[in-house]
């Protein structure tokens, strides 16, 4: 978990320990529509340029004009601005929400959220990270990548490019807490777009420490600061900030499936993998373990809690589990939550998208042009938003205080 996510949390149980009174009402999770008063929700449209910022607590809706349509939104690390994604555009964007935490309280610069001045014009930017007021794309077109700080996007200029020898690829990177990152390099043993290794370079592209492992493919990483991981064909990668390098093996039965995509957890030690057609696993990387945490085929969305204590799984057949981190149990579950959809294909289908605070659950509506608000303790539809036609891509921005 980030350390600003870490204070929002800390600050967040202060505020319910010693102002119970000026909280009482604030967040009913039983059904009132209301959501601590600074959180969030930008709404890209798979159709049109609108982006829409929602404030829950009040029931506001703001629409801002994107540069282009179908962008995928992304929060900083700090929780105060969006990145939005145009890979087909070669264009990247930011929006600042004006929240911006101070230890116990959040001030707010201005009153709507606004476009910041910032972009990056990288060849075909897809993946983003931000952890340490550091901000970080990957470009596929050129196997480069684009880098700045949060202070930076409110400034006349362009994001740095950093190349560092690197092939086009479908990449992938991390950012760790002594300011190096890791990044995954494409060597051509493999065939196909997916990387084979990764590396550790400085935040001018100097590479730090060289590949240690060879895969067969890597999608997907996360990290806690200190090490990275890597979803590849061969096993978990592990990458160490000081560049040691090794794999942790899948169980037995995954057999041609592997992880491709992971996510950070309140803990250090955890994190979330996804491997298609099987479910959800829990990497443990202080004991090096992988073990089944949802076992489901048809999962059609997952995403964790802002304080990524809790884990939300949406299938395509409308059904909703939550999932209690810090005890890894089945905490409510809701079928026919929202209406059925059809598994895709391919790419490139507008499917329900998801996020999840302490007390609600948010689910796009591409269908209906809406965002539905559910409560977390009940599963209970408590609020609607119209947004644009068609909401695609939905950033959760903000802090769970008042």
């Amino acid at each position: 978990m980030t350390l600003i996510r870490k204070y929002a949390v800390m600050a967040a149980l202060s505020l319910l320990i010693f102002s119970c009174s000026e909280d009482d009402g604030d967040l009913d999770l039983e059904g009132s529509a209301k959501e601590y008063a600074n959180i969030r929700l930008v709404v890209s449209d798979a159709t049109t340029n609108t982006v829409s910022i929602i404030s829950p607590a009040t029931a506001e809706v703001q629409n801002l004009d994107a540069t282009h349509a179908t962008s995928s939104v992304y929060p900083s690390g700090s929780g105060r601005y969006a990145a939005l994604v145009h890979r087909a555009q070669n264009l990247v964007e930011f929006i600042d929400t004006g929240l911006e935490l101070h230890g116990n309280h959040v001030d707010i610069h201005h009153a709507e959220a606004a476009f910041g001045s910032l972009t990056a014009t990288g060849l075909s930017p897809t993946h983003f990270k931000s952890r340490y007021n550091q901000l970080l794309l990957f470009n596929d077109g050129d196997g480069t990548l684009s880098s700045a700080s949060e202070g930076d996007i409110n400034e006349e200029t362009d994001m740095k490019t950093l190349s560092f020898d690197g092939i086009a690829h479908h990449g992938a990177m991390t950012i760790f807490s002594n300011g190096s990152y890791s990044v995954t390099v494409k060597d051509n043993t493999v065939e196909g777009t997916l990387p084979e290794r990764v590396k550790v370079i400085d935040i001018d592209g100097h590479t730090l420490y060289a590949s240690e492992v060879q895969t067969q493919g890597i999608h997907g990483s996360a990290t806690n600061g200190d090490v990275a991981l890597y979803g590849s064909v061969d096993g978990i990668l592990v990458v160490a900030s000081s560049g040691e390098q090794h794999l942790i093996d899948y169980p037995t039965d995954f057999g041609e499936v592997w992880i491709g995509s992971l996510s950070e957890t309140f803990s250090d030690n955890l994190f979330i993998g996804s491997a298609s057609g099987l479910g959800l696993y829990l990497i443990n990387i202080a004991n090096e373990s992988i073990t089944e945490l949802v076992e489901n085929s048809e999962i059609m969305k997952y995403a964790l809690s802002l304080d990524e204590t809790q884990l939300a799984v949406l299938t395509y057949e409308g059904s909703l589990q939550i999932y209690d981190l810090t005890t890894q149990t089945l905490v409510e579950e809701k079928s026919g939550l929202i209406p059925a959809n059809d598994k895709p294909t391919g790419h490139g289908a507008t499917l329900p998208n998801l996020a999840l605070t302490e007390g609600y659950i948010y689910i796009t509506q591409p269908a209906t042009g809406e965002i539905l608000q559910f409560s977390t303790s009940s599963l209970s539809h408590t609020a609607s938003y119209t947004v644009s036609s068609t909401p695609q891509s939905m950033a959760l921005l903000g802090y769970e205080m008042n």
